[in-house]
């Protein structure tokens, strides 16, 4: 039986959104991170992102390499005009007053240009691997997004658990009820005290499936999956590990966050669009080649080549580079006033996130412990009340501390596994 559901299962995510992928089988913390990280539309868009940057930096390599163009020109003028050639590079070119026909391929390999080309070169470089950083920070946030949205869904399907495991208590003690009230040991005000309890807790039940229903409709939005998926969800494991001390916290946090390399990234990146925009100061050497073929009806076909260099070398425009110079350079002191204060936010976000761990792990500690002794306490008071040494609200009273301790235990629980996902986000660890 199992295996048939497992196959209409798999029909039925064949049979789904083509745009959303379905996916059905157990699903753990790490499960979950796996698929947000494969299928999350952000973690997309932050590798188009990279993506682009490094077609940028293709874009300014192919500046310093040799270009070859190849043009054809066919056209009829009264008079001698000056036309552009076909190709890239192209040159201008003045054909005679009459229909001409040229053919032409040229080459240009730039030379010298006082460090501008490379400059630039290495600014897109640092910009490629800031966006692979800025990329990485993307990843991150999904993860943490992946693992929030599945610690709720865990807690809420918890929270059905113990639900249930109170009512069937309750049940059994409104049936233990209404045959001491069939005996004539028991008050009808009490059956009715049971049966009202019970029906409270059904409502109380139903309440927290509708809870687990949208959170797991908010974990398949978080991993891009559709909403045909069927999750397997394992047994609840034990709380988070302890953080490591603050000093290597702290120093784990300065080595891997990827939003710090990011920034330090932009500094370089802006030093090297400084030098580059002051290369522009510099004079420009080329080395082109033509060859040329042309024929016209006033003159006959003639051929040739021409091999020489460019010299150029700027001397006014007007305040242009400076400006330009200038934006470099408060371009570089922003991102590192910006790197100063990345810096302090990260140790106050790491401190804080080691904090609420530690904070989260010790309530899960005395969660348990007060759920050990809620336990003991209603064993104690079912046995009297089965003996008749106790009234049927000492047992009630009993069962309402279990429940509170079973939801103190499931929200520090669930309380230090979210807190274990800050302060992972906060250290940079990435799975």
């Amino acid at each position: 039986m199992n295996k048939l559901w497992t196959v209409v299962l798999t029909l039925v995510c064949l049979r789904a959104v083509a745009a959303l992928p379905c996916y059905q089988g157990e699903l753990s913390a790490d499960r979950a991170v796996e698929l947000a990280l494969r299928y999350s539309p952000e973690a997309a868009l932050a590798g188009f992102q990279r993506d682009l940057q490094k077609s940028e930096r293709e874009k300014v390599a192919s500046e310093s390499r040799l270009k070859v163009g190849l043009g054809v020109l066919a056209a009829q003028q009264n008079t001698p005009m000056i036309y552009a050639t076909g190709g890239d590079p192209s040159f201008a070119q003045l054909l005679p007053g009459s229909g001409t026909l040229n053919f032409n391929a040229v080459a240009m390999l730039p030379l010298y240009n006082g460090g501008w080309l490379r400059h630039r070169l290495a600014a897109a470089e640092k910009a490629e691997r800031a966006a692979e950083a800025r990329r990485e920070v993307a990843l991150r946030l999904t993860t943490l997004q992946a693992r929030r949205a599945y610690f709720e869904v865990f807690q809420a399907r918890a929270e059905i658990d113990a639900r249930e495991q109170e009512l069937q208590a309750r049940q059994e003690l409104l049936l233990q009820a209404q045959n001491k009230f069939k005996a004539g040991k028991e008050a009808r005000f009490v059956v009715l005290r049971a049966e009202a309890e019970v029906a409270s807790l059904q409502q109380m039940l139903n309440t927290a499936q509708s809870t687990f229903e949208q959170r797991e409709s908010q974990l398949k939005s978080v991993l891009g999956l559709s909403w045909e998926s069927r999750f397997d969800y394992p047994q609840s494991g034990p709380p988070p590990a302890s953080p490591v001390s603050q000093a290597e916290s702290l120093q784990e946090a300065r080595t891997q966050r990827p939003d710090l390399v990011a920034t330090q990234l932009a500094i370089e990146e802006g030093d090297e669009r400084l030098l580059a925009s002051l290369a522009e100061y510099s004079p420009r050497l080329s080395l082109a080649a033509m060859v040329e073929g042309m024929g016209a009806t006033t003159i006959p076909w003639n051929q040739g080549y021409s091999v020489g260099l460019n010299f150029s070398f700027p001397l006014y425009d007007g305040g242009q580079r400076a400006a330009q110079s200038e934006a470099a350079r408060i371009e570089v002191e922003l991102s590192k006033t910006r790197l100063t204060q990345l810096e302090l936010s990260i140790e106050q976000e790491v401190t804080a996130a080691r904090s609420g761990l530690l904070q989260a792990l010790k309530n899960a500690d005395l969660a348990e412990l007060e759920l050990s002794k809620a336990q003991e306490e209603l064993r104690i008071s079912r046995l009297r009340f089965d003996l008749g040494r106790a009234i049927y609200l000492e047992v009630l009273d009993s069962l309402a501390l279990l429940s509170r301790a079973r939801s103190n235990r499931l929200n520090a629980l669930f309380e230090a596994q979210r807190r274990q996902a800050d302060y992972q986000y906060a250290l940079g660890r990435f799975p």
